[in-house]
């Protein structure tokens, strides 16, 4: 039995680097095991809605629908699908999407047909079942929009022009979202993996791509496949090439710098980054740390996080994989990032400095960099790494160094020959061995049993059958003694 009350469960939503932890569509049963991570967003059905609003009345709660289509699975006629697929093949079929065979068009997962959102009897159903689902869900201040696809209307016999479908798809946006806006005050997240850049503004007096015009009714953007693409069908995880000055202001390009950009020019909006990768491969430790350090150099205050694993062995993972790196302790960043041996436009070495320590990303697919540490740091693998060493920086490899401290203890005598009724003095010795000062430090030495403390110096509290000591702060190179006494019983 677990008892759960909403004050026990208050708690800061940030990790130790300021990232902070998105849930995207949850698979396990939240009624039967709440996350005991600091989840600041959780995205998915009205259940999950409901769990989070009772039990974290602090985490932001996001309504999951498909945008694109209508979903085939019967199990998301009240959840995802807010096209009713039962309704619109029986009674619509005119609705639907077809190419110039008259085939209807299905999704690149299998999941659902395309719909014609270009049809305002088929928006105007979208916004039935969006707001049958927002009053379902207390009026949630943002609403996911899935597959969101910019790309799909060129093979449309109807439409056959890449433009003019990207159109027809900033109207239905800023058809839905003006009335979300208008009823609810909600906006909506759409997830932007099938084109970043169709919300950027031009660079270099460029234009503006065709989503900028969606931008007020957008409260933020699910960039899923962010630094890292599982490719599950062909067992490995790709990087996206970083972009040329060709690709530049091309909204049809995918590019790295059109991530970066859009996780960072817009800080007002949500921006929920999704890597994702494929477990189990030799290249997946460099994986994770490349799209960890991509999202400490691209954060603000409103960036949330989550690492997925897909295919592989997955369900070892059904909420999102938490590795140590992703709470390496940076604490806050102190400016933003800077690129060095190049600018935005071609890449270059990505640098940003927080309160503890320095991340160091390189998201370029054909130039390699150094860095030069300006002190002692520790690297992920808490190597000391000293003040001048140059490290060289590979192509798409991300690195962090990181100050901490090192807390070393010893203990004497470590061995006594005390009768029973007899007293004797230990002296515990500490050393900061690392490369931060270590603040309230908690020292606690198991007393075992038979032994009965008598006097400390200075004054120790006992807790759970230990002796503890609490150090405001041990310097770098520091070092002090603690003294106990005890009667053997």
């Amino acid at each position: 039995v677990r008892a759960v009350s909403t004050r026990t469960v208050m708690r800061p939503n940030t990790l130790p680097n300021g990232l902070k932890i998105a849930l995207v569509n949850p698979q396990h049963d939240l009624y039967l095991d709440l996350p005991d991570l600091p989840v600041g967003l959780t995205l998915g059905s009205p259940r999950h809605e409901a769990v989070f609003r009772r039990h974290y009345p602090n985490t932001l709660c996001v309504l999951y629908v498909f945008f694109s289509g209508a979903v085939i699975d019967p199990s998301a006629r009240h959840n995802r699908d807010i096209y009713n697929y039962d309704d619109l093949n029986q009674n619509h079929p005119n609705w639907f999407l077809r190419n110039a065979a008259g085939e209807r068009m299905m999704t690149g997962d299998g999941v659902a047909y395309y719909v014609d959102v270009g049809l305002p009897e088929v928006r105007e159903r979208a916004w039935q079942s969006l707001r049958d689902f927002i009053l379902r869900m207390s009026r949630p201040r943002y609403v996911f929009f899935d597959d969101v696809d910019m790309r799909v209307g060129v093979n449309a016999v109807n439409y056959g022009n890449i433009n003019v479908w990207a159109q027809t798809v900033v109207d239905a946006l800023n058809y839905l979202g003006s009335r979300l806006q208008s009823e609810f005050g909600a906006t909506i997240i759409p997830n932007v993996a099938w084109s970043p850049a169709f919300w950027l503004r031009g660079m270099n007096g460029g234009p503006d791509a065709p989503g900028v015009a969606t931008l007020p009714n957008v409260g933020g953007f699910l960039i899923e496949h962010a630094f890292t693409h599982a490719r599950t069908r062909q067992n490995r995880t790709t990087v996206l090439n970083y972009g040329t000055t060709q690709d530049l202001n091309n909204w049809q390009a995918w590019t790295l710098r059109d991530q970066i950009r859009l996780a960072t020019e817009y800080p007002g909006k949500l921006t929920i980054l999704h890597p994702t990768y494929v477990p189990g491969l030799t290249d997946t430790p460099q994986r994770i740390r490349f799209a960890i350090a991509g999202c400490l150099i691209v954060q603000h205050d409103n960036t949330y996080v989550e690492i997925e694993p897909r295919g592989g062995s997955d369900l070892q993972y059904p909420d999102g994989f938490y590795p140590p790196e992703l709470f390496v302790p940076l604490g806050r960043w102190t400016e933003n990032y800077r690129i060095l041996n190049g600018d935005l436009v071609s890449g270059g070495l990505f640098v940003r400095n927080y309160e503890n320590g320095i991340v160091v990303f390189n998201p370029t697919h054909n130039r390699d960099f150094t860095f030069t540490v300006p002190r002692d740091l520790y690297d992920w693998d808490r190597n000391l790494i000293r003040a001048g060493t140059v490290v060289p920086i590979p192509r798409q490899t991300g690195h962090v160094f990181y100050s901490a401290p090192e807390i070393a203890l010893e203990i004497s005598p470590q061995n006594a020959q005390v009768l029973p009724g007899q007293t004797v003095q230990f002296t515990v010795t500490y050393r900061n061995r690392g490369t931060a000062p270590g603040t309230d430090v908690r020292i606690a030495v198991p007393l075992p049993q038979g032994m009965t403390l008598v006097g400390s110096n200075p004054a120790a509290r006992l807790e759970n059958g230990q002796v503890v000591w609490s150090v405001p702060n041990v310097p770098v190179g520091g070092q002090g003694t603690l003294q106990f006494t005890v009667r053997v019983e």
